[in-house]
């Protein structure tokens, strides 16, 4: 009941998310896996009979059914891990999304310069790719996760400008040259478009906007991969105040267009630190002497478990969408994927996929269950804690009282010893003993 009331209180945030993602994966394995159009059917049948339609080897090692299965398991999982800053859960995912990318780039470009497959074929190898890439970038900006990480940062980095490069090769010149192989070149962007219509030109001009983001990717990028690298060789497991500031500053300036305009001005100087382990030159003087911003504390600090969606959700978004690109993608060009999962070479990553995405939901099943754990037990202690310190509150105050009437008693006796020693003396002087006596009656009617 606690875990319900917890996530109903986020349910008008992630509506919207969970509505749209639902749409994108119908659209991805439903709509036309299921109920397809009867003239495609037929249609799919006369172009089998007339020629192969696209690369065997491509339809079975790049975008087998067990291969794309395990890369929407595995990313599923790394976003849902890379959406807990207060933890090293997104340690490794960077090393990860990168070392797989930089697999299947690797094979992707000897097939295009080898021409062996189709521009529909080439365009949906690289937005699978983007699936194992985009919970690896989400993970980049975790301070907690950064120690330790220098060669995942920079093999991350790496793969992103390749993957860039090989989107903008595909959509100028790969169009053209790569031999149809029988596909219609079609794809998805939110109806079936052709590759090389007005689609192709949005691509191009999306591509030659993101040239703003490659040189803050490059500036900052390797920034942060020498961060991690001087954590690494210092052989600690927590960044310092100064390099926590670094980090936040080059992960502020790598989010908006100012930090992009910074990178490019700082690349055409010549300043370009690569290889630095600690370059903070381009900081601002107020920047360098500010305290540790609260936002960074507050990544630092637990986070309810239901606000996982609401980190992860754009992530999320991008993610069901490419991955209806795919789909569809291969249902309107009559791929023909490989669907035996009992081979290796489609068991192998659809495994190691479902292992990622249990990993992934164990974290945030936990969380649910302690924060909701966490709140009903502190309801159940506030009214015990307050009697506790109000009783506390009461015995300190009777040893106060008491403590008082203990040093006035003892100081009475003190003066009347004191008197009294006055009084023998008096006596033994020969002088007369009223005073003292009259002193003394006093003290004791006081």
């Amino acid at each position: 009941m606690a875990v319900y009331t917890m996530l109903s209180k986020h349910v008008g945030k992630t509506a919207i998310l969970v509505v749209l993602c639902t749409f994108l994966f119908y659209e991805a394995f439903v709509s036309d896996h299921g109920f397809g159009d009867a003239r495609d059917i037929a249609s799919r049948g006369t172009v089998d009979r007339r020629e192969e339609i696209g690369n065997l080897n491509a339809a079975s090692d790049l975008y087998g059914l067990g291969m794309r299965l395990g890369l929407y398991f595995q990313g599923l999982g790394m976003i849902l891990l890379a959406g807990r800053p207060n933890k090293r859960c997104g340690t490794g995912l960077k090393l990860a999304g990168g070392g797989v990318g930089l697999a299947m780039l690797s094979s992707w470009t000897i097939f295009a310069r080898q021409k062996l497959f189709s521009p529909c074929e080439a365009a949906l190898i690289l937005f699978l790719i983007s699936t194992a890439i985009i919970p690896a970038e989400l993970s980049l900006f975790n301070p907690i996760a950064i120690p330790g990480e220098g060669l995942g940062v920079l093999l991350l980095v790496t793969v992103k400008l390749w993957l860039h490069i090989s989107y903008f090769w595909t959509f100028a010149e790969l169009y053209r040259t790569l031999p149809r192989l029988g596909t219609p070149n079609r794809i998805f962007f939110f109806a079936n478009v052709s590759i090389n219509g007005w689609f192709r030109k949005l691509m191009l001009a999306q591509l030659s906007l993101a040239l703003l983001h490659v040189p803050s990717l490059v500036y900052i990028g390797y920034g942060l991969g020498g961060i991690a690298f001087k954590s690494w060789l210092e052989r600690t497991t927590e960044l310092s105040d100064d390099d926590r500031r670094e980090f936040y500053y080059r992960s502020k300036k790598y989010n908006n267009v100012r930090g992009k305009l910074d990178a490019i001005a700082n690349i055409t100087k010549g300043l370009l630190p690569t290889l630095r382990l600690s370059d903070t030159q381009w900081l601002t003087p107020d920047e360098m002497d500010s305290p540790l911003p609260s936002t960074l504390q507050k990544q630092l600090t637990a986070i309810p478990g239901a606000m996982i969606m609401d980190i992860v959700g754009l992530p999320l978004i991008t993610f069901g969408f490419t991955i209806a690109i795919v789909e569809k993608t291969i249902v309107w060009n009559h791929l023909s994927p490989v669907m035996d999962l009992q081979s290796p070479g489609q068991l192998i990553p659809l495994v190691t996929g479902i292992a990622i995405l249990f990993n992934g939901f164990v974290p945030v099943f936990r969380t649910c269950c302690l924060s909701s754990t966490d709140d009903s037990s502190e309801h159940e202690e506030a009214p015990e804690q307050q009697n506790r310190e109000s009783s506390e509150a009461g015995d300190v105050e009777m040893e106060e009282t008491a403590g008082k009437q203990d040093g006035s008693h003892r100081e009475r006796e003190r003066a009347s010893d004191e008197i009294s020693e006055g009084s023998k003396g008096n006596e033994e002087g020969g002088e007369s003993p009223k005073r003292g006596s009259i002193e003394m009656r006093e003290m004791r009617g006081i």
